[in-house]
């Protein structure tokens, strides 16, 4: 699997939040996307691509609308998901702010239909790339960044950041 490391600065994003629990198998994968259709069927997904389109990106932040995941720990079965897109003004009414700290991330580009193509390289990259590779997962969010195109087609490009950091020595 081919990847880049970005050294990430820290930045702050508002979204929407779905709280829901790691499950064996993946079992998640179920719930996500269907916040993702709840956020598209009721606008939400349109007023954050309002708030990217207007905002400046240039400062280092991780432009476009974003898929977050956030858990406690690697143990943990808490698990929040968060629809947003950086932002630094006042956080919206309706909306929830979630801060990405500065991290190390290896960022993977993933072809194909959306979810299946994000669901597969998720399990490829804890199941396959992160044991073998010399990093071991960071305590930081886990970003799906989008790109514009079809979503449905077998073509469509997105990218996959996983926070990482040097495997300590003596661990597994």
């Amino acid at each position: 699997m081919k990847y880049r490391i970005v050294e990430q600065k820290a930045f702050r994003l508002v979204g929407y939040k779905l709280s829901t629990a790691r499950m064996e198998n993946f079992e998640q994968f179920k719930e996500i996307p269907k916040f993702w259709d709840k956020q598209y069927k009721n606008g939400n997904f349109d007023k954050l691509m309002a708030i990217n389109l207007t905002e400046c990106h240039s400062d280092g932040r991780v432009d476009g609308v974003l898929g977050i995941c956030v858990v406690p720990d690697i143990n943990s079965i808490a698990l929040d998901y968060y629809i947003a897109t950086a932002y630094e003004k006042e956080t919206p009414a309706d909306m929830v702010e979630v801060i990405v700290p500065d991290c190390t991330y290896a960022v993977f580009e993933c072809k194909g239909k959306i979810p299946y193509s994000v669901q597969d390289m998720t399990r490829r990259l804890y199941g396959e790339w992160l044991p073998n590779s010399g990093y071991e997962w960071a305590n930081a969010p886990d970003i799906e960044r989008y790109f514009d195109g079809d979503p449905s087609s077998d073509d469509y490009i997105c990218e996959l950041w996983l926070p990482i950091q040097p495997k300590q020595t003596g661990a597994k």
